[in-house]
């Protein structure tokens, strides 16, 4: 039991501070709010030198949390991977070529996943989901 207290109270502390990035996203307030946080907690993840990083399993709650919305506000067309990248890049005002610049793809090659000409590969969905912040599987 001593273990389960423990975790009781530590649990209280975090929940006092950090409510709002434990509980599920309901509004758009909420999920600019989690996007905000994935991008600071990303950055704070990939910049330490710490395997694995005491911040990951928040991260991975703030992830989930952020699909979980998207996937609900999400029209059915963004549902196929192009659609979930023009959605995703309409929803932050990126260009191709703002988005090309920050995950290192071509914008050629953005334009041809865009318009459905070229599928996604493996390499495209780990660039796209670590700069978005949501799930590799929605581009694949």
């Amino acid at each position: 039991m001593g273990n389960i207290d423990r975790i009781a109270e530590a649990w209280t502390n975090v929940d006092a501070v950090a409510h709002h990035l434990l509980t599920p996203i309901e509004t758009e307030a909420q999920y600019q709010n989690a996007l905000g946080a994935v991008d600071e907690l990303m950055t704070r993840v990939n910049e330490a030198d710490i395997h694995p990083h005491p911040l990951e399993s928040l991260l991975s709650i703030l992830i989930d949390h952020v699909a979980a919305y998207e996937d609900a506000i999400m029209p059915p067309r963004a549902k196929r991977p192009a659609g979930v990248l023009a959605y995703l890049m309409e929803d932050r005002s990126l260009t191709q070529s703002a988005l090309a610049a920050a995950v290192g793809i071509d914008q050629s090659t953005i334009s041809k996943l865009l318009k459905e000409e070229r599928a996604f590969s493996a390499a495209h969905a780990r660039k796209l989901s670590a700069y978005f912040g949501v799930d590799a599987s929605a581009f694949l």
